[in-house]
């Protein structure tokens, strides 16, 4: 039981309880070359994050990360079971891993979820709620980069979403 803890401790983010860098960093290294030859990656940022923290005050901002973190766990494990991994890749920025799927229908996925979240909004208290905003950068993978340039280039493409005017998918070309 310890150990089990430990290990969750260890590969898991505390708050959002999503997968961290340490666990993104062990699960690409464990893949094979053939199964890095069907990832797309997806890096999401929550749109005016900032505004939340200074706006609500950070337990308010912790519970959107809490809330983001389930509703995109929860809306991408019922459409693509065990073949999608989320990672916390920083403050409000997750990563997203599909380890079996078409660009397009990822980036479908995707906007999808921005759909689902403007219905599914996070209630701070009594009739308030507050409705979250993501963009979103995806690549696809290229056997002449590295894995970590991948997500590189997602990250990219996550930055020239949020100069479109934010709330926008970009696939990197």
């Amino acid at each position: 039981k310890d150990i089990n803890r430990k290990l969750i401790e260890r590969n898991y983010d505390e708050l959002t309880k999503v997968k961290n860098n340490r666990s993104l960093n062990e699960d690409v290294d464990s893949m094979t070359d053939v199964e890095k030859e069907k990832l797309i990656f997806i890096m999401m940022d929550l749109d005016h994050f900032k505004r939340i923290n200074d706006h609500y005050g950070h337990i308010t901002g912790n519970r959107a990360l809490i809330f983001f973190s389930k509703k995109i766990t929860t809306f991408l494990s019922e459409a693509h079971q065990d073949q999608v991994e989320v990672y916390r890749y920083g403050g409000e920025e997750f990563l997203v891993i599909f380890k079996d799927s078409t660009l397009k229908s990822v980036q479908k996925t995707i906007l999808r979820f921005q759909a689902f979240l403007l219905k599914n909004k996070l209630n701070i208290g009594g009739e308030r709620k507050i409705t979250l905003y993501f963009s979103a950068g995806i690549s696809k993978y290229d056997s002449s980069l590295d894995v970590y340039e991948l997500i590189n280039q997602a990250d990219q493409a996550l930055y020239a979403a949020k100069k479109r005017g934010r709330n926008t998918v970009v696939v990197y070309s």
